[in-house]
């Protein structure tokens, strides 16, 4: 059992490997992609096995923003590799941990609230949203399991909850992290292309002042572009950015 245990998160790196070979075979020609999901992969299940090996932690493992891992991936990368990750990661977590069904349960259900209500980041009520929807729903399935378990919602343990709420708060630096991971890993997340975008700073300003007429043929290129990329369905915001610096 001890093997077979050790042995666990290298099988789960192998198939998270094969994943990306078969389905995105991409990222490997950008040595970033492939760093930033091992990345990520990695410090979660390190911060784990650290918290259950020392006793000075007496954090339960349900603070920890595993949420992270999901919201990077799909602002930089797709949906399907965001839950494939998470998973990924979740499971090499699990095999640290005693109860291991339960755990897995709810972070597959936190992992995926945060895929839907974070399509992409562009504000900062929006990862505020997303916080608040991982914390109720990890709540509402710990009180599922907990249900299924024992109906007496006297005995049941409460103090789970306040694990919630504070991994919900620990979600809004989600915000603040995308400035690094960006700069780490040279992606460009929406956030920085509104702020390309913003005529009232920078360039874009100085450009106003300066050339008036070559700024106003900007603005007309950038939304004549943005709406021919919303009917084909690609990435208006940067192909608008572009169009103003060009």
């Amino acid at each position: 059992l001890g093997d077979v245990y050790k042995r666990q998160p290298l099988s789960f790196v192998i198939i998270f490997t094969i994943y990306l070979t078969l389905f995105r075979n991409d990222y490997f020609n950008k040595p970033r992609n492939i760093l930033m999901l091992y990345a990520l992969v990695t410090i979660f299940p390190i911060m784990v096995s650290l918290m259950m090996q020392h006793s000075y932690f007496s954090f339960s493992v349900y603070v920890l923003p595993f949420a992270f891992t999901p919201i990077f991936v799909r602002v930089f990368q797709d949906s399907r590799t965001a839950f494939i990750t998470h998973m990924v990661m979740v499971f090499i977590c699990a095999a640290a941990l005693r109860y291991q069904f339960d755990f897995i349960v709810i972070q597959m259900l936190s992992g995926l609230v945060a895929i839907y209500s974070l399509r992409e980041m562009s504000s900062r009520a929006q990862v505020f949203k997303t916080g608040i929807l991982v914390a109720m729903g990890s709540a509402l399935v710990y009180l599922a399991l907990q249900m299924i378990q024992d109906n007496d919602f006297t005995i049941m343990d409460h103090d789970m909850y306040y694990h919630f709420v504070v991994n919900g708060v620990l979600l809004l630096l989600a915000y603040p992290l995308m400035y690094i991971v960006e700069k780490m890993f040279g992606f460009v997340s929406s956030v920085t292309l509104f702020e390309l975008s913003n005529t009232n700073r920078g360039l874009l300003r100085d450009l106003s002042e300066i050339a008036p007429g070559t700024f106003q043929h900007s603005i007309t290129v950038g939304n004549l572009a943005a709406e021919i990329a919303n009917k084909i369905g690609a990435n208006s915001l940067l192909v608008r950015t572009g169009a103003l610096y060009h």
